[in-house]
C-alpha cells in the first residue's frame, strides 16, 4: 500500500504548493497527487480549483489568465501568512523535481471535456521532456480517451481513470484506457472491480 499525500501536505500546508510537498516527504508520504490546470497561454501550473478565489484571494478562472499574471499570486496566505512566499508551481519545475528526488507524483489532468485530451497530452510530453521518462510520475484523469491517447503517444506512462459518478461500467472504461489503475470513491468498488 502506497501512502500518497493528497495535493501536498495539505492539512499543514497550502496544496499544490513546493511547501506541501516538501512537508508531506517530511511526513514519510511514498508520493504527493497534484491537480494540473492550464493557464490562458497555455501554461501548465498546479492549482485545483477552476476559480482563483479561495486560494489566491482574487476574482476570475484560472485559464482567463496568462501564466504571467498568475506567476506573482500568493497561494499561500490562506492557509496561514507564514506561507506567503508561495507561489503556483509550474508543471515542469514539479517534474524536476519528482525526477531529482525520485518523488512519486500523481497528477490529475483538471480540464473541461473538450479540453483535457490536450492537457493530458501536454502532461505526458513535459514528463519526457523534463523528467526524461525518469520522474515516477503518473497521469490521472476522468477521461479514458485521453488516457488512452497519452498511452498510444507514450506507452511507458502510467495512468490512473478517475472514476466519475457518471461512469456506468468504471471497469470498461478503466480498460478501454488500458489505464494502470483507477481512482474512485470506496463505496463504489467491487468484489468484481477488485479481481
Amino acid at each position: 500500500m502506497l501512502l500518497i499525500a493528497h495535493r501536498g501536505a495539505s492539512g499543514e500546508a497550502p496544496e499544490n504548493t513546493f511547501a506541501a510537498f516538501i512537508l508531506a516527504l517530511a511526513h514519510q508520504a511514498d508520493g504527493v497527487e497534484a491537480d494540473v490546470r492550464l493557464s490562458s497561454d497555455g501554461v501548465p501550473i498546479l492549482i485545483h480549483d477552476p476559480r482563483l478565489d479561495r486560494t489566491a484571494g482574487q476574482p476570475g478562472q484560472v485559464a482567463d489568465k496568462d501564466y504571467s499574471d498568475l506567476a506573482p499570486l500568493d497561494v499561500g496566505s490562506w492557509k496561514d501568512a507564514k506561507f506567503a512566499a508561495e507561489r503556483m508551481p509550474r508543471l515542469d519545475e514539479v517534474v524536476r523535481w519528482s525526477a531529482d528526488n525520485q518523488v512519486l507524483l500523481r497528477l490529475d489532468c483538471k480540464a473541461v471535456e473538450r479540453d483535457v485530451a490536450s492537457l493530458v497530452r501536454q502532461v505526458t510530453s513535459i514528463l519526457w521532456a523534463v523528467g526524461d521518462g525518469l520522474a515516477p510520475a503518473e497521469v490521472m484523469s476522468s477521461s479514458p480517451k485521453a488516457l488512452a491517447a497519452a498511452k498510444q503517444t507514450h506507452p511507458g506512462v502510467r495512468t490512473g481513470l478517475v472514476v466519475t459518478n457518471r461512469m456506468a461500467d468504471p471497469l470498461s472504461s478503466a480498460k478501454a484506457a488500458r489505464s494502470d489503475w483507477m481512482h474512485m470513491h470506496w463505496p463504489r468498488v467491487t468484489a468484481e472491480i477488485v479481481d
